[in-house]
């Protein structure tokens, strides 16, 4: 992380709602017209906000993987849209969910079954390991070659 730590800065902050779900939105004629619950809302990289919008509103409805990345793009061109990101939001993006994955794989045990445990220890430590080995090649990962 001290190798990528100037991607944590905010040049360009925004809100940051850090529970945005369906149940804090109110939808009309197919789009957005309000966000509730603004408590845990602080001011950060807009990046942040698209990385947690996108844990709270799609991996966590969709388990799949297809389902998931299809939903993303989706999810990435509605909030593109909106948003104008700077130069690099790809790996500004990536660093944001690598803290995340820190995050989770801190208090993951608490939300999982025993016997997924192991498993998910994995997952979360492999994620984190390719992330630290090349930022460059997660992006390619990541990403579709049109959004880089």
């Amino acid at each position: 992380m001290e190798e990528h730590k100037e991607l944590a800065e905010a040049s360009d902050p925004c809100c940051v709602h850090f529970d945005v779900t369906a149940d804090n939105l109110i939808v009309e004629d197919g789009g957005i017209k309000a966000a509730l619950d603004w408590e845990k809302a602080i001011s950060g990289a807009p990046e942040w906000d698209l990385q947690y919008s996108k844990i709270l509103m799609i991996n966590v409805h969709f388990e799949t993987e297809s389902i998931e990345e299809k939903m993303f793009k989706e999810f990435l061109e509605a909030y593109l849209e909106e948003n104008k990101l700077k130069d690099g939001w790809q790996k500004r993006f990536l660093y944001y969910n690598t803290i995340w994955t820190y995050q989770a794989l801190a208090n993951f045990e608490k939300h999982v079954d025993e016997k997924d445990k192991p498993e998910q220890k994995k997952f979360f430590r492999n994620l984190v390991e390719r992330r630290f080995e090349s930022l460059d090649d997660a992006l390619r990962e990541e990403f579709p070659e049109e959004l880089l």
